[in-house]
């Protein structure tokens, strides 16, 4: 009995024993499970919270990314509208319809190619269309009497709150489901050209741009906006502004970025430390939290000042193109034309001979400044893929001899013999009329620029196989290294030879060359060598014969 007893004594103790070591074990689990848990959860929530806030960053930062792009789309109408509304001329011709091709050449086509337009209007306050201009981008193919009375009742309201020089009414409408840019500013007089100032403005010039697939796709380009398109207020990322007066029914939206998942990158981390101990595991999730929150907030700092950048710089170059034009061109076509007064004595003579020889410097001083400021601008306007093309099947000759007729004067004042030759009766290319004279141009006035006193250039056109036409120019001048050769078409590239360096330009005539011929489907290359010449050749695609030589109607140039 005693040992039976003691045996099962001992069996009790044991099991009671096994029993304690078990609760030890589950004391000391349930609460490290629980901080463990605990742990976990709190960085989950910072992580969290960091997503968060780096995906509001962001969002407020392609928000403002979309509005400095409105503002860089908008800001060059809004400002050429105001400077063309003040103007003298323009008052006095708005009493009655306009001469069409003087408002093509100031306001409708040449609009559309100086600043994007789609479309120009002169409109009365009694609702006379004095002019109107859509372009085929606009969507629109005349006003319907819908849209000229409301855009009568607009007119009205600029014109009894727009007297004297203010900034121009604008916003966004909606019309045959178009989202359209309006800009509308009432025609005053300034006195500056003697015209009536103060007089009562009586008309607006009215200006659109259509928001198509072109101008979203410069946005996608130049802010990295994706996919960003023209919306219902109420589904855009921001609203776009409104007409005054009328209530803002349109917004912009795009593809947002994914936002980066940061709870999924650093858990399994968390997860290996909190193995190895829970006091390791409480300090590091502690230092990353801090390291996150201080990574964001580097981050969001960055993203910031970024986008501060990105509004300043569209903002300084919307205003440099709109006033490249207006502000440089206009004070050098005035001392062109003076000039040329001054030079044919159309008042009388001047006197002295030396008046002449003055006004004969003046005028070629300002005839080639103005061609440095329109090489500026159109190779800005190729650079920005803004320049447009009408291809179609164009004669090659008619082309170079109106291109030897303009360089003509120059080559006779150094000398310079021009010669043509084309072994075909009619040979007809695939190309834009005057891109490809321009082209041609550009490479003559080359040519005999850097050709010896006395020297000969000539310009040769002929059929290759494969429906190939190659028209070549070649000279026997100064020529060029091959280290020049491998720099052509590079903007502002210039030579140390002598020769070259007294006859050089601003170096951009045959990046614009390069540019252009690209634009309507040709290629362009060259063979020199020093003192021996140099041969442009442009290759073009032949065109049937039976499509007609005749070229189509070619927009002017905005450069």
């Amino acid at each position: 009995m005693d040992a039976r007893s003691g045996w099962v004594g001992k069996a009790l103790h044991g099991e009671q024993s096994a029993f304690a070591g078990s609760s030890a074990i589950l004391a000391l689990t349930i609460p490290v499970a629980a901080i463990l848990a605990a742990c976990f959860y709190v960085c989950y929530l910072i992580l969290r919270s960091s997503t968060h806030q780096a995906d509001a960053a962001q969002f407020e930062a392609e928000q403002r990314i979309a509005k400095a792009a409105i503002l860089f789309t908008t800001a060059p109408v809004i400002k050429n509208n105001g400077d063309y509304a003040y103007w003298d001329e323009l008052y006095a011709r708005a009493k009655a319809p306009l001469d069409l091709q003087w408002a093509d050449a100031h306001l409708g086509s040449y609009q559309q190619n100086l600043t994007g337009l789609t479309g120009s209007a002169v409109l009365t306050g009694t609702g006379a269309l004095q002019y109107l201009y859509l372009s085929p981008r606009s969507g629109l193919h005349d006003l319907s009497p819908g849209e000229l009375q409301f855009l009568t009742w607009l007119t009205r309201r600029a014109i009894a709150e727009g007297s004297g020089h203010r900034a121009p009414v604008s916003g966004f409408v909606n019309m045959r489901g178009h989202p359209i840019f309006l800009s509308i500013a009432p025609v005053n007089a300034s006195g500056l050209e003697g015209g009536p100032k103060g007089a009562k403005p009586y008309a607006a010039l009215i200006y659109f741009l259509n928001f198509d697939s072109e101008i979203l796709a410069g946005i996608t380009k130049d802010f990295s906006l994706a996919e960003p398109r023209i919306v219902p207020a109420a589904a855009a990322g921001i609203p776009l502004a409104g007409f005054p007066g009328l209530s803002g029914k349109l917004g912009l939206r795009w593809k947002r970025q994914p936002p980066r998942d940061i709870v999924g990158e650093r858990l399994p981390l968390l997860r290996a430390l909190a193995v190895i101990s829970l006091a390791l595991i409480a300090a590091v999730a502690g230092g990353w939290a801090w390291v996150l929150v201080r990574m964001r907030r580097v981050e969001t700092a960055a993203l910031t000042h970024r986008t501060l950048m990105a509004e300043q710089a569209a903002q300084a170059k919307s205003l440099f193109i709109a006033n490249m034009s207006h502000e440089l061109r206009t004070p050098l076509n005035a001392i062109i034309g003076f000039s040329e007064m001054l030079t044919h004595q159309l008042f009388g003579p001047l006197g002295h001979r030396k008046y002449a020889e003055y006004t004969e410097d003046i005028l070629a001083s300002g005839r080639h400044l103005l061609n440095v400021v329109n090489d500026i601008l159109l190779m800005s306007k190729l650079d920005a893929k803004k320049q447009e093309y009408d291809i179609g099947a164009v004669a090659i000759a008619p082309v170079v001899r109106e291109a030897i007729m303009l360089v003509s004067p120059d080559a006779e004042r150094r000398n310079v013999a021009i010669g043509f030759s084309h072994r075909d009766a009619e040979i007809i290319a695939f190309a834009d009329r005057q891109a490809l004279k321009q082209v041609v141009i550009n490479l003559l006035s080359n040519a005999v620029k850097f050709s010896y006193p006395g020297g000969h250039v000539g310009i040769a056109a002929r059929l290759c196989g494969a429906g190939t036409i190659e028209l070549s120019v070649s000279d026997h001048g100064c020529g060029m290294s091959e280290e020049l050769l491998r720099k052509l078409g590079q903007p502002f590239t210039q030579a140390a030879h002598a020769y070259i360096r007294n006859n050089q330009g601003t170096g951009l005539g045959l990046s614009i060359c390069y540019a252009l011929a690209a634009g309507f489907g040709g290629s362009l290359s060259f063979e020199s060598a020093e003192d021996a010449g140099t041969t442009a050749t442009l290759r073009l695609r032949s065109a049937p014969m039976t499509e007609g030589a005749a070229p189509h109607r070619q927009e002017p140039h905005a450069a």
